[in-house]
């Protein structure tokens, strides 16, 4: 079945990197339209770089736009160019490199991909044909498809107005594994639709989604450490990694946030309007008319 998905601590070493300069929207990588990668990856001789550029439409890490569907897209044809080299060599390594990548996106369903567990299985039964052992990831996933039928379950409760059985079948999912549901519990836990709330521990269902590149999570984690939440030790220095990481992956509300850090000098970040300005034109680039992304970024272009 295929359907589609709408800590309080030091910050990840990983995260803390990004904080500073490399906040900076104007050098921030501008890749080449993707049509043209494309085409040059497709003809190099190079598998290795067909398969970074799918890795870089699913984990964008230099600009690219994220997307999912040419990341399985581009992950098969790894997958076709190296099926018939042997186990061991850089080859075979691609290969499960692109497998594990398909299985990741319809597991987790990211980016508006499908969960979709029947996909996986068929990854899993290459895997096996190759002679790999995948029988702990495949009791992973048997524990993932579990969480996504409590997921579902909380999905539906929640449309019902029953928010406490609700979050209790969204907990399940969420310590099952599955990232839209450790999402939705931390908004829960934000003081959402009758539950009370706790900010620390919004924050840790939060953090557990991002690990997993949820951006909306990521969003989040930048937000509470931002503001001032009771429970929360507000630092808004520690907050700029994860609105950089959310921005990464194209969200244009923390684009937003970091536009706005640069215009009022917030988060360590320098007073300086160009960069507020290009991450305000980022943010109308990548955002949409149903959250209201795109309109207030072209207010506070508009008022600069």
């Amino acid at each position: 079945m295929a359907v589609s998905v709408a800590m309080v601590g030091a910050v990840p070493q990983a995260m803390a990197q990004t904080s500073g300069p490399r906040a900076s929207c104007l050098s921030y990588p501008q890749p080449a339209p993707l049509d043209q990668r494309r085409t040059e990856a497709l003809e190099s001789r190079f598998t290795a770089t067909l398969s970074g550029l799918a890795r870089e439409l699913y984990r964008p890490t230099d600009g690219t736009q994220v997307d999912w569907a040419e990341a399985v897209r581009l992950n098969r044809l790894v997958m076709q160019r190296t099926e018939n080299f042997a186990y061991t060599t850089y080859g075979a390594r691609l290969w499960e490199e692109a497998a594990n990548t398909i299985q990741k996106i319809h597991q987790i369903g990211l980016y508006g991909a499908p969960v979709d567990f029947a996909e996986v299985e068929r990854i899993y039964q290459l895997q096996e044909a190759r002679g790999l052992d995948v029988s702990e990831r495949r009791a992973q996933t048997a524990l993932l498809r579990r969480g996504f039928e409590d997921y579902l379950a909380g999905v539906e409760l929640s449309r019902a107005g029953d928010h406490v059985r609700a979050l209790t079948r969204l907990r399940l999912a969420g310590e099952a594994g599955f990232a839209h549901a450790q999402y939705a519990v931390g908004r829960y836990y934000m003081g959402e639709r009758g539950i009370d709330a706790n900010f620390p521990e919004a924050f840790r269902w939060f953090q557990r989604a991002a690990l997993q590149d949820h951006s909306d999570a990521m969003y989040s984690q930048g937000v509470l450490l931002y503001g001032d939440y009771a429970g929360m030790t507000q630092n808004q220095r520690n907050a700029i990694p994860y609105l950089y990481s959310a921005a990464q992956r194209n969200h244009a509300y923390a684009m937003l946030g970091l536009g706005l850090s640069f215009q009022n000098g917030n988060g360590g970040l320098p007073r300086n309007r160009n960069e507020a300005l290009c991450w305000y034109r980022r943010a109308l680039a990548a955002g949409n008319d149903v959250d209201g992304s795109r309109r207030e970024a072209q207010a506070l272009i508009d008022r600069l």
